[in-house]
């Protein structure tokens, strides 16, 4: 006669998704012991990823904020400014989506200020580029 041996396998709930799943589905707290998590590792990197992507675009958004008042404030000249705020997003096309992101939800008096900045700043540009 054979034995036949049956593992219990201790099963919790998840608030994310309310499924029922093997305990070592769900993560360890950080404080030690043998506390788990509430959520299993799917729900809980799902959510860790929105919670970095709101990040991001939050700094995102704040980058282009300073930025584009820093430049109507008079704070400095275009390209110094956009070297120093490049490295704080990692590349200048970044820095670029980030000056866009914050004039789509700008007050209507920053877009234009910064439309007449832009247009100044272009018409002396060619008056440059005519005198070489």
């Amino acid at each position: 006669m054979t034995e036949t041996t049956t593992e219990i396998v201790e099963t919790k709930g998840c608030k994310g998704c309310a499924e029922p799943m093997p305990i070592t589905e769900f993560r360890l707290r950080r404080r030690g012991g043998q506390d788990r998590m509430n959520l299993c590792r799917f729900c809980h990197n799902d959510r860790e990823r929105e919670r970095r992507q709101k990040k991001e675009s939050a700094l995102r958004l704040s980058v282009g904020k300073s930025f584009v008042r820093a430049l109507l404030r008079g704070e400095g000249n275009f390209l110094n400014l956009f070297t120093s705020y490049v490295p704080q997003l990692g590349s200048d096309k970044k820095l670029a989506q980030a000056i866009a992101a914050y004039l789509d939800v700008a007050p209507q008096r920053v877009k234009f200020r910064y439309a007449m900045w832009l247009f100044d700043w272009l018409r002396k540009r060619e008056i440059r580029e005519k005198r070489r």
